[in-house]
């Protein structure tokens, strides 16, 4: 919100350097960029998790299910579910969280909820476990 509030395209050519240059910046100015690079990462990625979303909307079956569907037959039940590809993550989105993990074990409580912040919207979610303990501590 401070850097580049209306023109987040500016980021564009500069988000690898920031990527890379982010552990070695001081620690007030890395909760800054890295609020700005989880906007932006926001905005031009896409979701990691959509995939996994869908399949808990449409379950294979109901929990509790009628007598009526018991008696319908399986194929019926698989040919109405659609076919999804599994999601690659972009080079760019895996260098983000790949350069931001090291900063779960920074001494400022500022950084570590900015990585968290980064990490709850931005990775899958067989991956968001690992700011538990960083939170904890």
């Amino acid at each position: 919100e401070e850097v580049c509030p209306e023109r987040i395209d500016l980021i564009h050519k500069n988000y690898r350097k920031l990527c890379n240059l982010l552990i070695d910046v001081e620690e007030w100015g890395q909760v800054v960029i890295i609020n700005m690079l989880t906007r932006y990462a926001r905005t031009q990625f896409l979701n990691p998790n959509q995939n996994e979303s869908l399949l808990e909307e449409n379950p294979d079956k109901a929990f509790y299910g009628s007598d009526d569907e018991d008696s319908k037959p399986e194929e019926m039940d698989t040919a109405v579910l659609p076919k999804r590809k599994p999601y690659v993550m972009d080079p760019d989105h895996r260098l983000l969280l790949r350069n931001t993990k090291p900063l779960l074990q920074s001494r400022n409580a500022a950084v570590v909820m900015a990585v968290a912040q980064l990490y709850f919207h931005l990775a899958p979610k067989a991956e968001v476990g690992v700011i538990a303990k960083a939170l904890v501590r």
